[in-house]
């Protein structure tokens, strides 16, 4: 992997809360306090179409800067608006895009608007993944595809999630509820660890004390760096 590569893909990781190691996390959680603001990133739902696409579901909204590697306050730029939008409209539906698809529509989009210095390369798994979204680096002029979940596994782990908010369950019982929602959505070959606890910020309070009451919880999701899957639950 390339130092681009493992740049966009730190973007990407942080803009999703999906860690990686622990210093990372910790890195990124620094650089999240140094600045939540201004715009936000495409989330993969109907209400926030019109930004950025970035891979899977969002648990939080967080700053369009935060993916583009932007700090308020630094002189970095975002990368062109109507190459942004080009890239989110392949991505405005909740549906399954395929690497080959993606990668045609954005290197034509590219041509197209006359951005002949980006490129479109391949993150960790994206190109024998089923599924994947893309991140935008106007640092290095790159459209990064990365895997992204396909719409039934990413509705299963969402209702899964807000189960386990709702309820309080034990490590065992919540490992085995994500694992039904993945294999009820035929996901195979993927692994279920243990994580740091990853939320919705504005549910943070209420989380937190519900896994300090003892009861697990669905993190987030991610990947290793040969490709295969992790999904992370939480608890003490």
């Amino acid at each position: 992997m390339t130092s681009s590569d493992r740049a966009i893909e730190e973007r990407v990781h942080a803009a999703l809360n999906e860690p990686m190691t622990r210093a990372q996390i910790a890195a990124l959680d620094e650089r999240l306090e140094r600045g939540r603001s201004v715009r936000v990133p495409f989330l993969q739902r109907r209400t926030l179409r019109l930004s950025l696409s970035l891979v899977a579901a969002v648990v939080v909204a967080v700053p369009l800067a935060v993916l583009a590697g932007i700090v308020p306050g630094s002189d970095e730029v975002p990368p062109p608006a109507d190459l942004e939008v080009g890239v989110a409209g392949l991505f405005a539906e909740e549906r399954c895009v395929s690497p080959e698809e993606a990668e045609q529509h954005i290197e034509a989009l590219v041509a197209d608007l006359g951005y002949v210095e980006w490129k479109v390369e391949h993150g960790t798994g994206a190109a024998t993944s089923e599924c994947i979204g893309a991140g935008l680096d106007n640092e290095t002029r790159t459209v990064t595809l990365f895997m992204a979940l396909a719409p039934q596994a990413r509705e299963g782990i969402d209702a899964v999630r807000e189960q386990l908010y709702r309820e309080c369950h034990t490590r065992d019982e919540a490992v085995a509820l994500v694992d039904a929602a993945l294999r009820d959505a035929g996901m195979e070959g993927y692994k279920i660890e243990n994580g740091s606890l990853s939320v919705p910020s504005d549910r943070a309070d209420e989380i937190e004390r519900h896994v300090e009451n003892g009861c697990w919880v669905y993190s987030t999701t991610g990947w290793t760096a040969d490709g295969t899957r992790l999904f992370w639950v939480a608890g003490n």
